[in-house]
């Protein structure tokens, strides 16, 4: 939304959109015009408009009641008047657009908008003519202008529905990605002082930055002494998630927590040695099963098979 807002705060953006419109010093003379005839027929408009709107479920959900119709007839008359006065300036363009966002705000889809737009040109259309019909080139003026004007404010409207509903849709996508990444780096504690977190799948930058944060964050909550990295799942390691694990390695060892290696695989093995990470000061073992007896001794405590 801060995009299209600083879109339409620009009077070159606005310019060209009525230019692309051909909208001509003409036509807002040609919707001034239709002032008086607006302020004489506005109420008996309303009335019928609002009468329309409530037959359908759409706008019945939003317009609940006699307090409401009101204030919308209200803000309805004040805007059709802001429009007919043909100045389209940064105030115009923001009150078209809060009108797509109000629209969007209470669930009424496009086509409500553009079906409300299609009632004003049906009422106020035969009007028109009838109020010049003694000048057909002023009512095919001002007709031609006050289809600009609802065109415009279509334009807008459905802009800023359709960002906004952009950035609903934005917002669910990062909340679930978060949810995915925390999901696929669970740091588990499975003996007291003692976490384990089995990475599974493709590692890329993004999930070795998420491993390293929840790792270091269930450190410091259960004051972990071991922390044991399963690789078992992990098919591929390139150079930089390779770093980055060392990283969090050390990270980790900062905290007074020592790091368990499990799992590597021979391919993994291979790509460590080619790219020359230093495993020296990190003690790895073959299996989960493997590093978790180590992380017990550790602990002093000797897990033995005994016969039923």
């Amino acid at each position: 939304m801060k995009t299209l807002l600083a879109q339409i705060s620009d009077p070159a953006v606005r310019q060209e959109r009525l230019d692309y419109l051909n909208f001509t010093p003409s036509d807002r003379a040609a919707l001034e015009r239709l002032l008086p005839l607006f302020s004489r027929r506005k109420e008996d408009f309303l009335d019928r408009f609002y009468e329309h709107l409530v037959k359908f479920q759409g706008p019945r959900s939003v317009l609940k009641d006699d307090a409401t119709i009101r204030r919308a007839r209200a803000a309805q008359s004040q805007y059709m008047e802001r429009m007919l006065s043909g100045d389209f300036d940064e105030e115009f363009f923001l009150l078209s657009v809060d009108i797509g966002l109000k629209h969007h705000e209470v669930g009424l889809e496009p086509k409500w908008m553009v079906g409300a737009w299609n009632l004003y040109l049906n009422y106020w259309s035969p009007l028109i003519v009838q109020e010049l019909g003694g000048d057909p080139q002023a009512a095919l003026g001002a007709l031609e202008a006050l289809h600009k004007a609802i065109l415009l404010n279509v334009g807008l409207g459905m802009d800023a529905y359709y960002t906004k509903t952009l950035e609903r849709i934005q917002e669910v996508v990062k909340t679930q990605r978060q949810a995915i990444l925390e999901l696929s780096t669970p740091v588990i504690q499975i003996w007291e002082g003692i976490l384990v977190l089995p990475l599974i799948g493709t590692i890329d930058s993004v999930r070795t930055r998420q491993i390293m944060e929840n790792v270091l964050t269930r450190v410091v909550e259960t004051q972990a002494e071991t922390v044991i990295l399963d690789l078992t799942g992990v098919s591929v390691v390139d150079t930089a998630v390779a770093h980055h694990l060392m990283k969090t390695v050390e990270a980790a060892e900062l905290l007074g927590t020592r790091c368990i290696l499990t799992g590597i695989s021979p391919a993994i093995a291979q790509t460590i040695v080619h790219l020359g990470v230093d495993l020296g000061h990190i003690q790895t073992a073959a299996t989960l099963k493997n590093g978790l007896q180590l992380a017990l001794q550790k602990r002093g405590i000797r897990m033995e098979r005994t016969s039923a």
